[in-house]
């Protein structure tokens, strides 16, 4: 009878670790002063009938077993103790947000409450803890920053903390330079951040609140008497409040214009007659002429007249500030199908011979005229300086090819009406330059 040696086993449990264990169980120093030639296999239980597939890479701290058997296929089990550490218990809260430009402390005892007691703790700009945070009492930057905690045993763990600093909200303000006397206007507030917004403004050094704006848009109207500035000094949204400098909208007031009678105008039936309004300034520049009836246009400042009726015309010139000027002009038309209207003849009390192209000649207006006789201008001292006998026609204050001097001249007129009846006129006219 042969009995065979047992294999000479020893087992050295590895030294208490740190959690993740990650233990190689293969490794020659546990099985150090074991016989050489052995085979080793690796258990769950003192059976080894469980057997235990990650020996390189142990991870769980708990009892395994070690089987060794020799050449002569004799084998004993022996049991190998894998123990850790507790993982330390580090709870991170993010801190408060700021609003900028305020700044964040991440070392206090409310950004690691309900963690271990013992752990040290070192504060870090990247995951793997390579960085450091130069000042984790005084962080000006939003981000993501990392505390390491450690236990007096060496282990640790790494979590985030989440620093908020919140951008103060942001504002702008546009609308007219100037509005007519009388009138209000909207202010257009346009805001950025986050609702509610409430802003604080001084109209003429009156402070005045405006509160719980949800929309990005606010239209503040403002009816002001005189010039006014207007001065957003503050706005507030959901979080932060930022002291404003520089928005600001000084509002004009201008005065507006008052309406004139134009000069009439005499147009020929159903013939083309240019109208022109008053140029009382370039920010004057929409115009709106009623009735419309007679006109090529109602919108523009030289409609053209073709009509075979008078028209007395309300002429409305709105500026860009809103000021509203009406003027008249009646337009009378020469051989109008108008029932009752009877020949006359009229001529203006001045003239402008001075070449802007309004006013410059002076001759006589007529309606239902079919014949002038003749049109005669004299000077002060009785001279004829001017004749004609053609409908429209006239004088453009020049004599003998010389300017004649502003002065009142004597004009007398004959013509025939479409009746037959002979009319005759006599009056003065002042030459104006």
């Amino acid at each position: 009878v042969t009995i065979n040696p047992q294999p000479n086993l020893v087992v050295h449990d590895p030294a208490t670790v740190c959690p993740p264990l990650n233990l190689d169980l293969t490794s020659s120093t546990i099985t150090s002063g074991s016989d050489h030639d052995l085979s080793y296999s690796y258990w769950r239980n003192e059976a080894g009938t469980e057997p235990l597939t990650n020996t390189g890479n142990v991870s769980e701290a708990r009892l395994y077993f070690i089987k060794a058997t020799n050449t002569l296929g004799c084998s004993v089990i022996k049991p190998i103790t894998v123990s850790a550490y507790s993982s330390p218990v580090l709870q991170v809260n993010d801190p408060q947000p700021v609003c900028f430009p305020g700044t964040v402390r991440i070392t206090g005892e409310d950004i690691t409450r309900g963690s271990d007691a013992d752990l040290a703790l070192s504060y870090w700009t990247n995951q793997s803890a390579t960085s450091p945070l130069t000042d984790p009492n005084n962080i000006r930057a939003a981000g993501t920053y990392y505390i390491k905690a450690i236990t007096k045993e060496g282990c640790f763990i790494i979590k985030p903390v989440t620093v908020t600093i919140l951008p103060l909200p942001e504002l702008t303000m546009e609308g007219a330079d100037s509005i007519c006397l009388g009138l209000n206007t909207n202010l257009v507030i346009r805001f950025k951040g986050m609702a509610p917004w409430s802003f604080t403004y001084e109209e003429n050094g009156l402070a005045k609140t405006i509160q719980n704006i949800t929309g990005n848009t606010y239209n503040l109207q403002i009816a002001p008497s005189a010039t006014t500035t207007v001065r957003i000094t503050s706005v507030t949204d959901k979080h932060c409040t930022s002291a404003l400098q520089g928005i600001e909208k000084t509002i004009w007031i201008t005065l507006p214009i008052n309406g004139v009678r134009l000069p009439p105008v005499f147009a020929v039936s159903n013939t083309p007659t240019q109208l022109l309004a008053r140029n009382i300034g370039d920010n004057y520049n929409m115009y709106n002429w009623f009735p419309v009836r007679g006109l090529s246009r109602y919108n523009i400042n030289d409609p053209v007249f073709n009509y075979d009726k008078k028209v007395d015309y309300q002429i409305e010139m709105r500026s860009e500030a809103g000021c509203l000027t009406t003027d008249s002009l009646l337009v009378q038309v020469i051989n109008s199908t108008e029932p009752g209207v009877i020949p006359a003849l009229f001529v203006p009390k001045a003239w402008t011979p001075n070449g802007d192209g309004r006013n410059d000649i002076l001759f006589p207006f007529t309606i239902n005229i079919s014949q002038l006789r003749y049109f005669r201008v004299f000077n002060r001292w009785g001279q004829l300086v001017f004749e004609t006998k053609s409908l429209g026609n006239g004088w453009n204050g020049m004599f003998k090819g010389e300017k004649q001097p502003i002065d009142t001249y004597t004009w007398t007129a004959e013509a025939i009406g479409i009746n037959g009846e002979i009319l005759q006129y006599t009056g003065l006219s002042a030459l104006l330059r």
